[in-house]
């Protein structure tokens, strides 16, 4: 097999394989799927090749933050369907599969506090994972977009100081250089509430939500200043490779 090209911010890498006649499997439709359907899980669990587990789905549209070894920032990967199907390590990169025998998902991680399953894995949806893959083999990377904030999610603490009704939104903590988040006005101690019309809870929700629109889309931003609510107009712009 040969590496075409990977994506460690999505966890999606593309293999060439020349071989004819191979078996394809069916592609079906995460956004179709519903919370409590079966679903299976195909892998090679600590070398355990062809192994399969079943479930169902736990939930959708979950996002999560983890370290990443490549570097030290945090990555975050946006709408994962959530199953109790055990994913071990060597699942990673197998197929979820619906009950129709589709792939509706690509194995990529486990909320684990012992490094094996327990009930709650993630897989990337299948609409993603295309995506991301065309990209990589049309253009040999995948392009993101970017407002160029370091922030955290709202807790008690950061709700009380800014005098918010409730512990949510994105507090920013450092606002890049040039970036757009500097352009349209952004500053170290503003909470984003809203971006466009998606509602921020938590600074995952902000990435989801600025990965949703594109690159160079201009926005509405709804931030907590001081205690007084504003909106900023913003442009999103491609992510440069090193943030």
């Amino acid at each position: 097999a040969e590496l075409v090209g990977s994506d460690a911010n999505s966890d999606i890498a593309v293999i060439r394989i020349r071989r004819a006649n191979l078996t394809v499997a069916r592609l079906g439709e995460a956004k179709s799927l519903q919370v409590g359907e079966l679903a299976v899980a195909i892998g090679s669990p600590f070398g355990f090749q062809h192994s399969v587990t079943a479930g169902v789905i736990s939930a959708l549209d979950r996002n999560v933050t983890v370290g990443h070894e490549a570097d030290d920032r945090p990555k975050t990967y946006t709408h994962l369907i959530q199953t109790d199907a055990a994913i071990n390590p060597g699942n990673s990169g197998g197929a979820l599969i619906n009950q129709k025998g589709e792939v509706v998902g690509i194995n990529t991680l486990i909320y684990s506090t012992n490094g094996i399953s327990q009930g709650i894995g993630f897989a990337i949806p299948v609409e993603e994972a295309r995506k991301v893959a065309t990209e990589l083999i049309n253009d040999g990377q995948v392009r993101y977009p970017f407002i160029g904030v370091e922030g955290q999610t709202v807790d008690q603490a950061i709700a009380r100081k800014h005098r918010l009704k409730a512990p949510q939104g994105a507090l920013v903590v450092e606002v890049q250089p040039e970036s757009p988040a500097e352009r349209a006005g952004l500053k170290v101690g503003d909470v984003i509430t809203k971006f466009d019309d998606t509602k921020i809870i938590s600074m995952d929700d902000l990435v989801a939500a600025v990965r949703s629109v594109g690159i160079d889309i201009v926005a509405k931003i709804q931030v907590n200043r001081d205690g007084n609510s504003q909106v900023l107009t913003i442009k999103t712009a491609k992510r440069p490779a090193s943030f």
